[in-house]
């Protein structure tokens, strides 16, 4: 959270619940031992010829506050994904869901719907805006 007097105590006891599961800790260990542990090849990050073949609708939702990378990250991927979206939640670090879930709730529910989102900053700039 960016801020965290967001953290609520439902986010608390949700969390709690879901981390005491026996079936998402499993889960978790999959995903964490598969990411850290060296099974496969080290990968930072997708190619952008592995995005370009994506197909399926795409929206690309970041935020301005992201705690692995910047906004242009971002929209550089939505600029790799053909026809994809990008949004921004501003004011947001990691789980804009919780941050801002009207504006989140809004984003998604509009590219699902297939409406354009009037939202600022939801514009996919062309790939020669972006930064190298």
């Amino acid at each position: 959270m960016l801020s965290p007097d967001r953290v609520t105590d439902e986010l608390v006891e949700v969390r709690y619940r879901l981390y005491s599961d026996p079936a998402v800790q499993a889960s978790l260990r999959s995903v964490f031992e598969s990411a850290f542990a060296g099974v496969g090849p080290p990968r930072k990050q997708i190619e952008e010829d592995e995005l370009a073949s994506v197909a399926a609708p795409t929206l690309v939702l970041w935020t301005d506050h992201n705690p692995g990378s910047g906004p242009e990250v971002g929209q550089r991927i939505a600029a790799a994904i053909p026809g994809a979206q990008f949004a921004l939640v501003e004011d947001a670090a990691h789980w804009p869901q919780w941050e801002h879930p009207e504006a989140h709730d809004r984003l998604v529910l509009d590219f699902l719907a297939g409406r354009t989102s009037p939202a600022p900053n939801s514009a996919t700039p062309a790939p020669e805006e972006l930064p190298a």
